[in-house]
């Protein structure tokens, strides 16, 4: 298990931390199916769970931000595209059989 939720990863907002748990248990998945060479079929699906499930939980928190004073919402955007950026280059190497 790559990672692993702890309280001290909570924002105290429930839909969000059940999405964190949820994205957690995507990038696990992924990280899973990358370690044990579970065949390309796989490794796409997982991939391919993993950036929907991101594109999801972003909307869906840039949505609470849109809707709060949230003070820190333009920094944790940009990590948002950070990651969907990473999430693109994976998929793009796996797509190039890199």
């Amino acid at each position: 298990m790559l990672l692993r939720w702890h309280d001290g990863m909570s924002v105290n907002v429930d839909v969000i931390d059940d999405e964190h748990k949820q994205f957690i248990a995507f990038i696990n998945n992924l990280h899973d199916a990358i370690e044990q060479n579970n065949g390309d079929e796989i490794l796409f699906k997982s991939l391919s769970d993993t950036r929907a499930y991101a594109d999801y939980h972003f909307k869906n928190e840039e949505f609470l931000f849109s809707q709060t004073d949230y003070p820190d919402k333009d920094r944790h955007k940009a990590q948002h595209r950070n990651i969907q950026a990473t999430l693109a280059n994976i998929s793009k190497k796996f797509h190039d059989g890199d």
